[in-house]
Parts: structure tokens; sequence; C-alpha cells
């Protein structure tokens, strides 16, 4: 193998190398296309160089003409690269440019498989180098000049104007050094032909542009990751001074639901027993203060109860639970509430449902017992009561038990229907406004979903729908 051919095959190498390198970094940087546009002129002008070493190889005119020809099978690919290289690189360009490309790529197509474009009768005598026919010859001449177009706009139409300068002087001394094979080939001069050996400085030169472009593109997304991680930095220090004003805030709440609760019953307690120390009390009005104090101290223990309840962390105890024992005691628990009256009637319907299921069968009866308690005030100790069971899914799929309590009392409006499960919202003079908070956090902790349906003068319907086989790991909202 001849100096020339191993120096061809080093540049075909060279070219293949790029192509592949710059076609495996595009996909990382979409936005960057003149990578990819770049890839596929490395790879054209690999095979132009490789027919370049198969023409130094060459041992008869016929392999010659073949190898000429598939050089210029890489040189039309490269222009059309070449063209939308440039458009890339420049981020604008006229699109007439690139359809003249293609056009033109495609006439000498034609012409190389016609047979038009070189002459194999004609054959210099010293290297075996076909001699380009006037159609190849001017084929050549016109690839030159939209080559040298496409680099004016792209120095043109460049968003960087040192890149498209750098780009442009690497690329024009390749397009010169076509130009200078082409006038080479066409008058037959036993003189060098350079574009090969050019075209790997060119590609030098633009890789040299394309890397800078990737760096400042790093150097930027670094600074990007710097300003979002000092934004992020700032976005969770405003978010911590947020959320210690929304504990303030509830705090303060809490603390003026607390004061009108407990301010209430020790005005009675202090009145009542300032009462009972009246010498002339008689006994009858000494036994219904005596209730009075039972009543209100009631009253203070379920509101000390249901902060408890409200604000200690839920410690789920997973254990099989039996429905219809679990309904029985939650309906025991409420049976001391005021509301419940002889008026009030229970309808249960737990055929449809399971028999068991697993769950936390202290923290369920509470909850239940709140939920029939509601629904005893809203009817005023006259109405019907249903509840039922069956079983249904959670949303994912997971077999559930669907528990549905409901009402015929007055109902809620939209407002108070879309607050019911706010912490210290309520319409009851003596309600805490905890009940169905602390209802819809156990329910919750337990993966379930809970749902409620109402209209004012329709009554209330709430749903519950609670997992059979495992307990969530979803953890309660902060209380």
């Amino acid at each position: 193998m001849n100096t020339h051919a191993l120096i061809a095959i080093s540049e075909t190498a060279i070219h293949l190398f790029a192509g592949v390198s710059y076609a495996l970094v595009y996909p990382r940087t979409p936005k960057a296309p003149e990578l990819a546009s770049f890839a596929t002129l490395s790879m054209a002008l690999a095979l132009y160089c490789f027919g370049e070493s198969r023409l130094w190889l060459a041992q008869s005119p016929a392999e010659a003409s073949f190898a000429v020809e598939l050089s210029f099978l890489g040189l039309m690919l490269a222009l059309l690269a070449f063209v939308r290289f440039t458009r890339d690189l420049a981020g604008a360009g006229p699109e007439t440019q690139l359809a003249s490309a293609k056009l033109w790529a495609g006439a000498g197509l034609v012409l190389l498989l016609g047979g038009l474009f070189v002459d194999p009768a004609q054959v210099s005598a010293s290297s075996l180098r076909p001699v380009l026919t006037p159609l190849g010859l001017a084929w050549v001449a016109g690839t030159v000049t939209l080559a040298a177009m496409a680099l004016l706009q792209m120095t043109r139409y460049a968003r960087l104007r040192s890149d498209a300068l750098i780009a442009s002087a690497t690329t024009g001394v390749g397009v010169l050094a076509l130009a200078w094979d082409g006038v080479v080939r066409g008058a037959s001069l036993d003189l060098p032909l350079v574009f090969g050996h050019v075209s790997v400085l060119s590609s030098v030169g633009v890789s040299y542009v394309l890397l800078r472009r990737l760096v400042r593109t790093g150097d930027k997304l670094t600074q990007r990751t710097r300003d979002l991680r000092q934004s992020y930095a700032e976005l969770r220090l405003a978010q911590e001074a947020l959320v210690h004003k929304e504990q303030l805030a509830a705090v303060g709440e809490l603390s003026a639901v607390i004061a009108h609760e407990v301010r209430n019953p020790l005005a009675v307690l202090k009145n009542a027993t300032s009462a009972l120390r009246r010498p002339d009390l008689p006994e009858q009005g000494a036994v219904t203060l005596l209730g009075i104090l039972d009543e209100e101290t009631d009253r203070l223990n379920r509101l000390v109860n249901d902060l408890l309840a409200y604000a200690k962390p839920l410690e789920l105890q997973a254990a099989p639970v039996n429905l219809a024992a679990l309904l029985t005691r939650a309906l025991e628990l409420a049976r001391g509430a005021p509301a419940l009256g002889e008026g009030v009637e229970l309808l249960l319907h737990l055929e449809a449902g399971p028999r068991e299921f697993f769950g936390d069968s202290n923290l369920l009866e509470r909850a239940l017992a709140n939920v029939v308690d509601n629904a005893l005030d809203a009817m005023d100790g006259n109405g019907e009561l249903a509840i039922s069971a069956e079983r249904a899914e959670l949303p994912g799929g997971e077999p559930a038990v669907k528990l549905v309590f409901a009402d015929s009392g007055e109902g809620m409006d939209t407002l108070v229907r879309k607050r019911a499960v706010d912490p210290f919202f309520t319409t009851r003079p003596s309600g805490t406004g905890l009940g169905l908070a602390i209802v819809d956090r156990v329910i919750r902790a337990h993966g379930g979903d809970m749902q409620i349906r109402s209209r004012q003068e329709h009554g209330t319907q709430v749903e519950m729908l609670l997992p059979l086989q495992r307990l969530s790991t979803i953890p309660p909202p902060p209380g």
C-alpha cells in the first residue's frame, strides 16, 4: 500500500470518527441541529476520502473510474449536508438555497449513474486518474458556487459572528481546494489533489467551533443550575417562613376556639358554684345547678378529647376488624349524644359488605361515632339514619369496603359542604369543628377516602372507602 493511499484511509477514519462522535452527542443536545448536520457532512466526506484511497490503489482504468465515481457520490451528499450545516449554524437562511442544493445534487447523481460524469477513455498515464467530462466539470463548478454562497449566507445570518467567521474561514479553504481539484481533473493536469487533505483541516476548524458552542452551553447550564439552586434555597426559606406563619395562625385560631369554648363553660360553672353557696337555695335548685355543672364539665371534657384526638400523631394498630361489631360500638358511643332521641329511626344494611377488614378499631369507632353524632345533630332527634356497607374498589383497583351514612336532616349548602372537613369550622353553637376533620384524618391514614354529598333540606350522605387488606403508608395531614 502506497503512502498516498494510507493517508487517504487515515482521512477516511478521521471523518468517520467525527461523524459517529457528533451523531452520538446530538441526542443529548437536540437544540443544536448543527451537530446532526455536521455528523452527516463528516460521513459524506468519509465516503469521498474512501473513494480517494481506492483511486490510489486502482490497478486499471475501470477501477479508477469507479473510485472517482465513489468520491463524487460522497461529494454530492456532502453538498447537501454542508448547505444544511451552514443554515443550522447560522440559525437562519433562505429556503431556496437548500432547495437548489437538493436539485443540484440530484442532477449530479443522474450524471453519475448515466456515466456522464467521468470519461474512462481519457486516463492520465502517470496516475490512472480519470478525466471529468465537460458535464462533470460543470457540476463541480456549480458545487463550488453553491458552497461559496452558503458560506456567505452563513456569515450574513449568523447570530454569533465569531463562530460564523471561524467556520467560514476553515470551510472556505476546503471550497477553494475543491475548485483546485476540479481544475486539475478537468484539465488532466499532473498535479496533486488536495481537497481530501484540506477537508480534514476544515473538519478540525469546525469541530473547534462546535466544541466551543458546547462549552458555552455547558457554562450556561451550570450558571442556570446555580441560579436554580439559589432560587430553590430562597423558595425553601420562604416556604419555611410561610409554614411558620401558618403554624402561628393555626395556634391563634386554636387559641381562639379554646378560649371561646372554655370561657362559656367556666362562666356557667362559676355562676353555678356561686349560686350553690347561697344558704337559702332550695333543694330542687341545687339539683338543677349540679346537673348544669355535670353538663358543662362534660362539654369541657369533650373539647379536650377532640383536641387531643386531632393533635396527637396517629399510630395505627392493624388488626382484623369485625364490621358489625365496629358499627355497634360506634353507635353505643354516639347514643350518649343529647341529639339522640326516640324519634330517630336507625336502618342497618350490612349484608352486601364484607364481614371483616383490616384497620385500627379504636380509631375507627371514634371516627364513625363522630359521623353518627353529626347526623343525629342534623336531624334534631327526629328522622332516619341509614347505614349501609358494600364491597367496592379504591381508585387504584384495591378491594375496599364502602360505608355510607345517610341522614334525613337539614343538609348543608355548598359553602358548608366544601368546608365541612376543615379544622375548627362548625355551624353548631357548641361544636369544636374538629369532628369531621378527625374522621377525614383517620380515613386517610388508613389509605381510604371520604366524600360528603349534601343539599339543604335533603339530608347528608357521608361515603367512606376503606381498604380491605392493608394499611396505606400515606401519612396523615399536618395537624
